[in-house]
């Protein structure tokens, strides 16, 4: 599909019969917008054609003590909703805690990896307060969001408005250190380390089999040291993978309790991305794992053909849904822009083609609050209609007649597929302190084959494991330095058996599975299953070249130290003579 196409003749998508093509609006973020402007706005939505709102229930505005619970301005969203035949998404969010949660349990707080506590506040997105909200390895904070999940959705899962559970929004650690630091990485509290040596337990067996991958002495689980430091790599990495798996762990219960209450209504959650700047997995999800037991999958997009990828990969053959589409983003010092359809279908369309089955545009009536405002709507702070708004509606008109059509069709299956890790990813961030090559690395791939218009996918660890579609014949391994020996094995049986590989430089270089480097390259038995090592390999910093030319700002200390001394600089690209 080209580039604005709006006129669609062919457009290859998921068999989702069962779900709606969605496009609406988030609407309500509790304290705004105020109940005065709520019934002309959703009679206009509703006279737009749009079939979606989202509203959301927020856990300190709805839990305000332990026994009492104000519904007041959802009751009545919900009832105009429904008069105005409008259906509702409602998003759980849980990341801004009740004040009397941290009075009544103090050690509820996160910890900095400095041994900070982080005192609940507000934020530029969650200006009611309680931001982050309480460590995920609490028991009984675990308890209180659990009993508000189940008031929200007793009360609401019989409402004939209600169409769908939203019940992670954009989920990760703390906005406030998305970018990842070692002094500022959570979570070191004593729930969390007694959760960590439990998981540890389980993953490798026994303290002797720690001690062999670590490269430790300890005598007794009590000695557990947490990983504070990112370049002894091993350890480090799995306390980030402790760390995935505990929000992959919260993402199942809040899935299931709704489940357990309301088996009519689709459940999903969205993050943003995981394409590494700014969602990483050092301070994020797993998009992968988080999607198990969602019915439906969603996102926040921008219409980067890498984010769209992800989301979809994610969702594992799930209906995939842009649920906070950016387009209107602003600013107090900076005024959204003036869209025209073309602009939403500049956007939407290769969204569409690329398997995503409806947008909900952040939001409808501009912000009010904060330094999000006045900017973010299809209206304007003052609720006019202009160039966006009716940009948005005449696209929805051209698109409304064929969506039923687009929910029926098939989606053309990958012919190459692009691997990602959130093992290797971590590991890249112990090795350099950011992301840089590997996200150039995936990036450049990506843009290359959609450009190209070849269909393609992004695959992870267990996908390998479990066998790749027939479809893919090609799989590009970018910048793939760690591995575990399952994927290696996995690898190996796929090439071997017809596969085209094409991988870089310190392939299997780290063996995730023994905590060593690999004697040969590439690593973990590939050298010989391959055919082919690498020999005489050398940095291209060591070739003389001048010492000003290479970076040496995330060096470990001692070598850049050695480059200081020996006068040692080179070029990070070298043309290729053939």
């Amino acid at each position: 599909m080209r580039k604005g196409n709006i006129e669609m003749q062919s457009i290859g998508l998921t068999n989702a019969s069962k779900y709606p093509f969605i496009y609406g609006v988030q609407y309500y973020r509790a304290p705004t917008p105020e109940e005065q402007f709520w019934r002309k706005d959703l009679q206009r939505i509703s006279e737009c054609g749009f079939n979606m709102v989202k509203f959301w229930a927020q856990w300190r505005w709805v839990h305000r003590k332990p026994e009492t619970f104000f519904f007041d301005d959802l009751d009545e969203l919900m009832a105009l909703a429904d008069e105005y035949k409008l259906k509702v998404t409602i998003n759980l969010i849980f990341d801004v805690a009740p004040a009397w949660i941290f009075n009544a349990y103090p050690d509820c707080r996160m910890v900095e990896a400095s041994g900070r506590a982080v005192e609940p506040c507000a934020a530029i997105c969650r200006q009611i307060g309680g931001y982050p909200g309480p460590c995920y390895n609490h028991s009984y904070a675990r308890s209180a969001r659990e009993e508000f999940l189940k008031q929200v959705v007793a009360r609401y899962a019989g409402c004939r408005a209600m169409s769908m559970w939203d019940v992670w929004n954009e989920p990760e650690s703390c906005f406030l250190f998305r970018q990842p630091h070692e002094s500022t990485l959570l979570c070191y509290c004593d729930n969390c380390r007694s959760r960590f040596k439990e998981w540890l337990r389980m993953r490798y067996g026994s303290l002797e089999g720690l001690n062999e991958v670590w490269g430790r002495c300890y005598n007794n689980w009590d000695e557990l040291e947490l990983p504070r430091v990112r370049n002894t790599f091993t350890d480090m990495i799995d306390w980030r993978l402790f760390h995935l798996d505990t929000l992959g762990a919260e993402a199942r219960r809040r899935i299931s309790t709704v489940k357990s209450i309301d088996n009519r209504h689709p459940v999903y959650l969205h993050p943003v991305p995981n394409v590494l700047y700014p969602f990483n997995p050092v301070t994020g999800v797993d998009d992968f794992q988080i999607a198990d037991g969602c019915d439906c999958f969603g996102g926040t997009a921008n219409g980067v053909p890498a984010e769209t990828l992800q989301t979809v990969a994610a969702a594992q053959g799930r209906v995939s849904y842009n649920v906070e589409s950016h387009l209107c983003a602003g600013a107090a010092s900076m005024y959204s822009r003036l869209l025209t359809v073309q602009d939403f279908a500049d956007n939407f369309l290769p969204q569409i083609g690329l398997g995503i089955r409806g947008f909900l545009h952040w939001q409808y009536r501009g912000e009010s609050l904060g330094a999000e405002a006045p900017a973010w709507g299809l209206l304007d702070v003052n609720g006019r209609e202009g160039a966006s708004h009716a940009g948005a509606v005449d696209f929805w008109k051209k698109l409304r007649p064929v969506a039923k059509r687009i929910m029926e069709a098939p989606l053309e299956p990958p012919a190459v597929a692009v691997f990602k890790s959130c093992s290797n990813e971590i590991f890249q961030w112990c090795m350099n302190g950011n992301f840089d090559d590997l996200h150039k690395g995936i990036t450049g791939y990506t843009q290359l084959l959609y450009r190209k218009n070849l269909r393609l996918a992004y695959v992870n660890d267990r996908m390998l494991i479990d066998g790749l579609p027939a479809s893919i014949k090609l799989l590009i391994m970018p910048n793939c330095y760690a591995m575990q020996q399952p994927v290696a094995e996995a690898l190996s049986e796929w090439v071997l058996n017809g596969g085209t590989l094409i991988c870089e430089a310190h392939t299997g270089g780290y063996n995730l599975s023994t905590g060593r480097h690999s004697r040969d390259l590439p690593g973990l038995g590939l050298a010989e299953a391959f055919g082919i090592r690498e020999r005489n390999a050398v940095a291209v910093a060591h070739l003389g070249l001048s010492k000003a030319d290479i970076p040496i700002d995330n060096l470990p200390p001692d070598l850049a130290k050695a480059f200081d001394a020996f006068d040692l600089g080179g070029e990070q690209i070298l043309p290729l003579k053939t």
